[in-house]
């Protein structure tokens, strides 16, 4: 989990932009904290899970979608 976290913030520090520069390091700090602690209280196989399952029933719908217009467009 910890190198989860550490992964985000290297992608997160990547992302920064040069306008976020004027904000207080302390603060920038103190969101970072919180991220992290957020990020050690997420559950990855359910997220992981969840995830697959919604990719799994958005794919059945684009193929039920594929096979009407194939069809000749009926029921859309």
């Amino acid at each position: 989990m910890k190198r989860l976290a550490s992964i985000v913030v290297v992608v997160m520090l990547a992302l920064s932009t040069p306008a976020k520069a004027d904000d207080n390091p302390i603060k920038g700090l103190i969101i970072l904290n919180n991220l992290i602690k957020k990020l050690q209280n997420i559950d990855i196989k359910y997220e992981i899970d969840r995830t697959i399952q919604h990719n799994l029933e958005v794919w059945s719908r684009n193929k039920v979608y594929e096979k009407r217009l194939k069809q000749g467009g009926k029921n859309i």
